[in-house]
């Protein structure tokens, strides 16, 4: 039982912890001026602007790594760190959720599959982890805890597919929001470099979340065997 409590919310933890401190450590490395000294907010709109996009807002929100663009409201939404600042780590922040509202807005079929499957996803994984809780509830009800935790194990499964398939496509964006970059003539070729760093420990997250999903299924087949 201590063994299933610890696969169960100490690993997961671990790895969150760990992904969130690589992002920071990526973003304190790179929290240097960019040369053309524009913020993130600039970064925006002039990117915007290039694709021909002038109906999409720019606002500020509170928080640290909250930045994303509302499809619903045609809003890109920048943490105050990345509107305001002029380094490298904002303009590649600004840059990926911008790439993000111009692949909308350009009616990319993946990308919308990728909008379209996040909640399906959200409600697949968190489906998963009741039963999976379930499981310890009925631990001593051997035919009740292996029918549960099946089911569990199925969803997590499901889910952690779903984060591979988010992976790819967040490889997607990123990889668009350099060439975006690179073409706009924003950035030295250093700081090309340097923004692709920021944009890759984005992704970062994705793979710990796989790993989580890994690790919670593994000890799910485990307690079926018992």
């Amino acid at each position: 039982m201590l063994i299933w409590l610890v696969f169960l919310f100490f690993i997961p933890f671990g790895f969150s912890i760990f992904a969130q401190r690589k992002i920071v450590k990526t973003f304190i490395k790179h929290n240097v001026l960019a040369e053309r000294s524009l913020n993130g907010s600039r970064i925006a709109t002039e990117l915007l602007t290039l694709q021909g996009i002038h109906d999409v807002k720019i606002e500020k929100i509170k928080g640290n790594f909250t930045d994303n663009y509302d499809f619903s409201v045609k809003a890109i939404r920048l943490s105050n760190f990345v509107y305001s600042n002029h380094t490298i780590s904002a303009v590649a922040v600004a840059s990926y959720v911008t790439t993000k509202a111009i692949m909308y807005k350009k009616n990319d079929k993946t990308f919308m599959l990728f909008i379209k499957l996040q909640p399906f996803a959200s409600f697949v994984s968190s489906l998963g982890f009741s039963f999976l809780f379930l499981g310890l509830i009925f631990f001593f009800f051997a035919f009740i805890n292996a029918l549960i935790s099946v089911i569990g194990v199925f969803l997590y499964f499901l889910a952690m597919g779903f984060y591979v398939y988010f992976l790819k496509m967040e490889k997607r964006v990123s990889n668009k929001a350099y060439e975006l970059l690179e073409t706009s003539g924003y950035l030295t070729p250093k700081e090309y470099e340097a923004s692709l760093e920021v944009l890759k420990a984005y992704r970062f997250t994705y793979i710990a979340g796989i790993a989580i999903f890994l690790v919670r299924g593994f000890e799910g087949f485990r307690k079926i065997k018992k």
